[in-house]
């Protein structure tokens, strides 16, 4: 998983950030190791890293609050709540606020790794959804320029040639008052 996203690594416990610090930089990824919730969101806001693991139990603020924060502040960054006191409860209200995973610690590191990969490849695709989207919305909205264009031409040929015709009734009018009768071949008879 060699990738140039950024990690933020949530965690008051110091062993925690040094070891999984360590193994990202031997992966080619770059991590940001904080001990605090609130300096979590300051880097959150900065750096928008792709994904934040954050223990569900810091010392400052619930984990729960920091990821809901950072979802605010970083819509696409992708969180990951690592405990030590799992429970449904925590684990239902964490998917709800928007988390991609939920791992009890001591958690398998190829598992972390996994998800943490799975979790970079959903904000890649949904970056390139993204991007698709507003290129249909751009061509969508030229094409419908192009064709209210189109739908103005023949509204004013249409007007034009209703004027064209009364017009041409009329001189057929004037001609025949004068005691005058068109010529046969008269363009002005097969309008």
């Amino acid at each position: 998983m060699t990738d140039k996203s950024t990690i933020l690594i949530v965690d008051d416990d110091p062993d925690p950030r040094k070891i999984l610090s360590d193994i990202f930089k031997a992966k080619g990824i770059m991590p940001i190791a904080v001990e605090t919730g609130k300096a979590a969101l300051k880097i959150a806001k900065d750096e928008m890293p792709a994904v934040a693991l954050i223990d569900l139990k810091l010392e400052d603020m619930s984990g729960l609050e920091v990821m809901k924060e950072i979802k605010k502040r970083s819509p696409c960054t992708e969180c990951i709540v690592l405990t030590g006191y799992a429970s449904k409860e925590s684990a239902i209200e964490a998917t709800n606020l928007g988390a991609y995973g939920y791992l009890e610690k001591p958690y398998d590191i190829d598992q972390l790794l996994v998800t943490i990969k799975r979790s970079i490849e959903k904000q890649k695709t949904e970056k390139e959804l993204k991007k698709h989207r507003e290129h249909l919305e751009e061509l969508v909205k030229e094409r419908t320029a192009e064709l209210q264009k189109t739908i103005n031409l023949m509204s004013g040929r249409e007007v034009r040639m209703a004027g064209l015709k009364k017009t041409i009734k009329k001189l057929r009018a004037q001609l025949k008052e004068a005691g005058m009768t068109p010529v046969a071949d008269d363009p002005i008879r097969k309008a």
